[in-house]
């Protein structure tokens, strides 16, 4: 049976780093990112910008087990809509 570590709603937040040693201590198979990464008032830009980065670059570093789906927070930053309106109410 496969071990798989979800992650959702970090809102700019770094503690998605504790998920690599975790990772790696508990043998987990798949991590699976739900979204929501950005849209924190306590964490700003730029830091949350680069956090986000990062985290995307780890999750890049083996996509046969690392998957990333888009929240609300993340979609409203890729779609045409005005500031996000009627996506995630930010």
């Amino acid at each position: 049976m496969s071990k798989v570590l979800v992650i959702s709603d970090m809102h700019g937040s770094h503690n998605w780093e504790q998920a690599k040693s975790f990772v790696k201590e508990q043998k987990i198979d798949y991590v699976v990112s739900l979204g929501d990464w950005v849209d924190s008032w306590e964490n700003k830009w730029p830091d949350q910008g680069e956090n986000l980065q990062k985290a995307l670059e780890w999750f890049r570093e083996d996509t046969e087990h690392r998957f990333i789906l888009f929240g609300n927070h993340c979609f409203s930053y890729v779609t045409k809509t005005y500031n996000g309106q009627q996506v995630s109410g930010h």
